[in-house]
């Protein structure tokens, strides 16, 4: 068991994990997939990852350079609710037909390929766990879904890449969404927005129900679900506290802090 990266609930508990370690052959089939993916996309110099977040300096640098003032911007953080045991074959397929539409025959078919074989990984990992081996079926409950549609599997297997890819996708197929943002960027599961300000939680709110419905509408379903959190700068008449957590509605929380930690 281990503690996952949550706040605490009402009787300071961290929610935990069990987590199963799944190491074993099944795991070279998705490796070798996503590497072939990744390595054509390369080639053909392909921008599949125009809003993802690199790394802690990168975000710094590409912060800094936007001068932002604390009194004209808000902070909004984005979280997607599990998405790697939710992120399926289909959205995924659908990702990389979006990145390589622009190239040579030759090289949509190794993209084809790669996605094969990473998708018979999927379909084939086997989790071990007190000396008997399992098949990993997602986090889905319908068996024939499952079956049609695995998702992929909680850190393993180097599919980071794919999500990563996914969630680049997601947000620069929402344009719209973020007219007035000066930045975003987005790792893995968590994203961050900096936008004009100020704006009230009713407006975020207005906002996360538009930018969710576009959402499920790229994903064909509404299984891959945002939840929010407005930073904003404790008022001057409020005792200050280590942290303050505003109450959570509708998928968004606001946070009363003077930094914002990412």
């Amino acid at each position: 068991m281990v503690k996952d990266h949550k706040d605490p609930d009402a009787n300071g508990n961290f929610p935990t994990r069990l987590v199963i370690p799944a190491t074993n052959f099944t795991a070279s089939f998705s490796k070798l997939g996503y590497m072939g993916i990744k390595q054509v996309l390369d080639e053909h110099r392909v921008n599949y990852s125009k809003h993802t977040i690199v790394q802690s300096s990168d975000l710094k640098k590409k912060l800094e350079s936007c001068k932002l003032k604390q009194e004209e911007v808000i902070f909004i953080s984005l979280d997607i609710v599990t998405m790697y045991p939710l992120v399926r074959v289909k959205l995924i397929q659908k990702v990389l037909q979006h990145y390589a539409k622009d190239l040579p025959n030759t090289a949509k078919e190794t993209v084809d390929l790669g996605m094969d074989i990473v998708q018979f990984g999927m379909k084939s990992t086997l989790i071990q766990f007190q000396g008997r081996y399992y098949v990993y079926k997602g986090a889905a409950k319908d068996k024939e879904l499952l079956d049609k549609d695995v998702a992929l599997v909680i850190r393993a297997y180097k599919l980071a890449f794919l999500a990563d890819i996914v969630a680049s996708y997601v947000f620069e197929e929402t344009e719209e969404c973020f007219r007035e943002c000066i930045y975003r960027g987005i790792y893995r599961d968590d994203g961050l927005v900096v936008s004009v300000g100020p704006r009230d939680k009713h407006e975020i709110q207005e906002w996360l129900w538009k930018y969710q419905s576009l959402v499920n509408k790229l994903a064909g379903g509404d299984y891959l679900q945002f939840t929010t959190k407005l930073w904003q700068t404790p008022p001057a008449n409020k005792v200050n506290s280590p942290f303050r957590k505003g109450k959570k509605e509708k998928g968004m929380a606001v946070i009363y802090e003077q930094v914002f930690p990412f």
